[in-house]
């Protein structure tokens, strides 16, 4: 069946029939993981800030070793192995690499690296606290003490929350769409 119609000239063109109005489209599954794309992004941009800080606390954690005075006194990084937090670290750079470049080894080693700092973390946490609050460690009233508290605040609290938040969001469906297209 064909419909004549006119065209700008006004000469008759014979063709198939106009389409009855359609509905809305719904968006396809790549411009919905556009915006996860951009969101892996950013946290792929976190994490090498934060596998750059982990490598530098690594070297100033060493400036004892090669005869410099150390920068501050609290040392909790003694009761994690130095080699293991070089591994955690490098997952995460190699990850967060990954993860700025959508490919997919960056999912699977955010995961190794979430699976594999998470209970460091918990253990550093808990360790932190023990030391804290049974007195083994130094005083909560003196500056040391103030130090080793806001140490514990700012620096294992939030690295200890990264490994949870990466976990969830690379095993989100749409994360892995985002993957599977990169």
């Amino acid at each position: 069946m064909s419909v004549e119609t006119r065209d700008g000239l006004g000469l008759r063109v014979a063709g198939p029939p106009p389409l009855p109005p359609q509905p809305i489209a719904y968006r396809t599954d790549v411009e919905q993981s556009l915006g996860w794309a951009e969101f892996v992004k950013v946290v792929g941009a976190v994490g090498l800030v934060a596998a750059a800080g982990s490598l530098g606390q690594l070297f100033l954690t060493f400036l004892p070793a090669v005869g410099l005075r150390p920068l501050w006194p609290v040392t909790v990084r003694q009761f994690m192995p130095m080699g293991f937090a070089v591994v955690l670290a490098a997952l995460l750079l190699v990850g967060s690499i990954g993860c700025l470049s959508l490919r997919p080894f960056g999912r699977a080693v955010m995961i190794a690296y979430s699976i594999a700092a998470l209970p460091m973390s918990l253990l550093t946490m808990g360790y932190v606290a023990m030391r804290s609050l049974t007195g083994i460690g130094p005083a909560l009233g003196s500056r040391q003490g103030l130090g080793y508290m806001l140490y514990s605040v700012l620096g294992v609290v939030p690295a200890a929350a990264l490994p949870v938040i990466l976990l969830a969001l690379m095993t989100r469906p749409q994360v892995k769409r985002v993957f599977g297209a990169g």
